[in-house]
């Protein structure tokens, strides 16, 4: 009886052993506990628009967080806890204001580093009033600066009547340029400027960078080389293309079949519109009213108005689309179909096909001339370079470059054309357009 009783107590004191799973001596608690925050990105927006919710993660489960912000003026409140929903950014001066905003984690014990990231909100840019001028046909109009109240305030502008030998969109200054009229009556042509702003009123020039495994669009301030806010968009975001005023950014989303409509103050999505199937090249026509997108899976090009943000035409054409570019004038889309080793000529009056093009095997970027005499295509199987006269929609020259060429793009002034080569050369080949041929290699 003795062995028996000996081992009911045994058993009750190991239940009573049991019984403080949580206890532990008071210098060991703060080992045990653990909470993190990981680092918030810095947000930039513009007067008027509304941020996006700002989450913040940990390394550890169960983890929350509390903030506060040293600049209320911006629109959000002195501190709070949990995430920071979305609110409608403020800013009533002319120049950017900056608030800094400090979390801190916590596993409901102790308090864990507090991490610190800043929300800056751009001021609303401005545009003075530009004289209006008249000028006889072949003079020289004055040269139009635009000025505003905001520091570092870049201008994009439209001009709806081209006829006067002023080009339909721009950005900058208009410099000086010889007036044009071939009627015989007074003709006008009325140029639209809209101000923008960049991050810390430090310029308009940004760089929006599609990162395809993280749903997002990096935005660059290519002035300071620095990430100025991250947009989420789709799934698997590819291709990206950009309006001529410079206004909206549109993205191809490789996974969601569809296209993000960025608007470039806010740094907002606007619009999602559904496309083809795995969508990845992308090109915004010469006047900003239509959207060409390359459908890989559905081998088709989806036509988007950009009035209404709605697919106005779907275009069948080779098998397997990647690549896709406008011609200057807007009047063909030049698209690569890597399957069936051929280019895809479009004409955009009537969204038919007009041509189809043999080129090199497996053909993937391409690219029109700015005088849109000359397409260029990179095949990526072949190793070289097709170059096609856009008169007699034939290929006039074959270039050799370097392994898997991929990317193309050409110079502004149209001489000289830079190719990407992703296989093991991993250089880019510099080809001279008046003599066909790779000058140098990068």
């Amino acid at each position: 009886m003795r062995k028996i009783y000996l081992l009911l107590f045994l058993c009750f004191s190991m239940s009573v052993v049991t019984a403080w799973p949580g206890y532990m001596p008071e210098h060991n608690r703060n080992s045990f506990f653990a909470s993190d925050v990981i680092q918030p990105v810095d947000v930039t927006v513009c007067n008027g628009a509304s941020t996006s919710t700002i989450i913040f993660t940990s390394n550890f489960p169960g983890t929350t967080f509390s903030w506060t912000n040293n600049n209320t003026s911006i629109g959000l409140g002195a501190s709070g806890s949990g995430d920071i929903a979305a609110f409608t950014a403020t800013n009533a001066t002319t120049a950017p204001v900056v608030a800094t905003i400090t979390v801190t984690p916590s596993d409901g014990v102790t308090n864990g580093t507090p991490a610190t990231f800043t929300i800056t909100v751009n001021p609303t840019p401005t545009v003075n009033n530009v004289t209006n001028q008249a000028v006889c046909r072949n003079s020289t109009t004055t040269a139009v600066n635009f000025t505003g109240s905001v520091a570092g305030t870049s201008y994009s502008w439209t001009n709806n009547n081209p006829a006067i030998g002023l080009a339909a969109s721009g950005t900058g200054n208009i410099g000086a340029f010889t007036a044009t009229n071939t009627t015989n009556a007074p003709i006008t042509g009325i140029v639209t400027a809209t101000p923008v702003t960049g991050s810390g009123g430090s310029g308009g020039s940004f760089a929006y960078i599609p990162n395809f495994n993280s749903n997002n669009v990096s935005v660059i301030n290519t002035a300071t080389n620095t990430l100025v806010t991250t947009v989420t968009v789709g799934s698997n975001p590819y291709g990206v293309s950009v309006s001529p005023d410079g206004g909206r950014v549109y993205i191809t989303n490789n996974f969601s079949n569809d296209v993000s409509v960025i608007n470039t103050v806010t740094n907002a999505v606007v619009a999602t519109v559904a496309v083809g199937s795995r969508p990845y090249g992308i090109s915004v026509s010469p006047d900003g009213s239509k959207v060409y997108v390359a459908n890989f899976q559905s081998n088709n090009v989806s036509v988007i108005n950009t009035a209404t943000s709605t697919v106005a035409a779907t275009v069948a054409v080779g098998a397997s689309v990647l690549g896709i570019s406008v011609s200057p004038d807007g009047s063909r889309v030049y698209v690569t179909n890597s399957s069936s080793s051929n280019v895809t000529v479009i004409n955009t009056a009537s969204n038919t096909v007009e041509a189809t093009i043999a080129v090199g095997s497996n053909p993937r970027g391409i690219i029109v001339s700015p005088d849109g005499s000359k397409v260029y295509v990179a095949n990526i199987s072949s190793n070289n370079v097709s170059v096609i006269n856009t008169a007699t929609n034939a290929v006039e020259a074959t270039i050799t470059v370097g392994q898997f060429p991929s990317g193309v793009s050409v110079s502004p002034n149209g001489s000289r054309v830079y190719v990407a080569n992703s296989g093991s050369s991993n250089n880019v080949s510099v080809i001279n357009t008046a003599t066909n041929a790779v000058e140098t290699t990068i």
